[in-house]
């Protein structure tokens, strides 16, 4: 059960002064329900097992250094935010680059503050129950702020662990990304977790400001406990001529879904999206996606593979909005998905929304299987029938394993294929 919405007001008291992003969050989240099957964004993922747990807000778990090792990536020694269960870890988090702050809301200056909220009134998203809950009950806010005209040479690490031993908990995560113009800069947000005897539910939500001419590399990795339940809200505001790309990796948890809505509020906008979701066993990996261009001279990307094996399911919805004021457009969309066992399920619903006259459009979806013929010409070169299997899933990923720029984590993401 869901904590309800007085003990959530009760919870935040004190907490983060921002009243009217708790007060529109709270009316939201009061008028709105869980989302059903009967509900068409949720109708081919299974809630029932979410709604029957017994979650209580999460607590805060001192970590150290040591705790932190199997997760540090080497390419983010010197900016790296690290959050438990929800709560800033300040002696495990560094920021060694000037022109840029990667901190939590506590620590940020009043000057900023109010710059920030500015920020968060502008980029106002249809909330749905998920992210309405989030914005009601936060603990802290993840920021990272870069400064227009800075181009930072090692990546930023957003790190959220996740310990659940003695109760099952609610954890949410709420991150700021802005990125002022002319800025460049590469980012890396990822979700693991320590020991875990119960179940946990991560409820994240992330706010990205892409300024004029500015550039972000984002590559999001979801590696959760099996036992665990990831929903996820992420908007993007692009001004004119940005660049913003994405690659998403999801492996873990028992249940994803994960809301990506992109808006285009500048011409000349080039965006990328590139995902991979690595299902097995009962688990369920949904992707919904939104890109909405406004502006001519757009371009979008988008190319999301699943590999499905036991009894696990896929879900991709993606839709690419081009109204008659974004002429000379040009978007391209794939989902393409290999499924291993006969118990696999995909859904998939590429959409191209199109009224503009003058663009270059397609989409379109694939599913399939393993060839024979492929796998008789692999053991006619003497490999033994696991490693044929290991060779082709290989291929398959790594088109969007290849564009992580960061050799540490594309070789363990490569390790977990195999």
């Amino acid at each position: 059960m869901i904590p309800t919405l007085n003990k959530l007001k009760d919870f935040t008291k004190g907490e983060l002064d921002l009243v009217e992003f708790r007060e529109r969050a709270s009316g939201i989240y009061a008028k709105s329900s869980f989302p059903s099957k009967k509900d068409e964004d949720w109708q081919f993922i299974d809630l029932d097992n979410l709604q029957k747990q017994e979650f209580e807000i999460a607590s805060p778990v001192e970590l150290t250094k040591k705790d932190l090792a199997p997760f540090e990536l080497e390419e983010c020694s010197d900016n790296r935010l690290v959050f438990v269960n929800g709560y800033y870890q300040a002696a495990l988090s560094s920021n060694r680059d000037k022109g840029i702050y990667v901190g939590n809301f506590a620590t940020i200056k009043d000057k900023k503050r109010t710059q920030l909220t500015d920020y968060l009134q502008q980029n106002l998203p249809d909330l749905n129950y998920f992210s309405a809950l989030n914005q009601l009950a936060t603990k802290d806010l993840a920021i990272v702020w870069v400064q227009a005209d800075v181009e930072i040479a090692q990546p930023i690490q957003l790190l959220f662990l996740a310990s659940a031993n003695n109760e099952q908990i609610l954890i949410q995560p709420h991150i700021v990304v802005i990125i002022e113009p002319r800025a460049k800069v590469q980012l890396l947000e990822s979700y693991h977790y320590l020991e875990t005897k119960q179940p946990y539910w991560n409820n994240s939500f992330s706010e990205i400001f892409v300024g004029e001419n500015a550039k972000l590399e984002h590559v999001l990795v979801q590696w959760q406990a099996n036992n665990a339940f990831h929903i996820a809200q992420t908007t993007v505001q692009q001004k004119e001529g940005s660049y913003y790309s994405i690659v998403e990796v999801d492996l873990g948890s028992q249940l994803c879904r994960h809301n990506l809505d992109i808006i285009q509020a500048g011409k000349q906008t080039d965006t990328k999206l590139w995902g991979l979701a690595l299902a097995q066993d009962e688990q369920t990996i949904d992707l919904h996606s939104k890109v909405a261009l406004h502006h001519p001279y757009g371009t979008v990307e988008q190319l999301q593979k699943c590999i499905l094996a036991d009894r696990s399911s896929t879900v991709f919805n993606g839709k690419i909005s081009v109204p008659q004021s974004a002429q000379m457009t040009n978007a391209a969309q794939l989902n393409r998905n290999l499924i291993l066992s006969s118990g696999a399920k995909v859904y998939t619903k590429p959409e191209l929304e199109i009224t503009a006259d003058n663009v270059k459009c397609a989409h379109g979806a694939t599913i399939s299987q393993l060839e024979d013929e492929e796998i008789f010409y692999l053991r006619s070169r003497g490999l033994t029938l696991a490693n044929c299997r290991r060779l082709l899933l290989e291929a398959f990923a790594i088109e969007i394993i290849n564009k992580i720029p960061y050799k540490s984590l594309s070789q363990k993401l490569t390790n977990f294929i195999k």
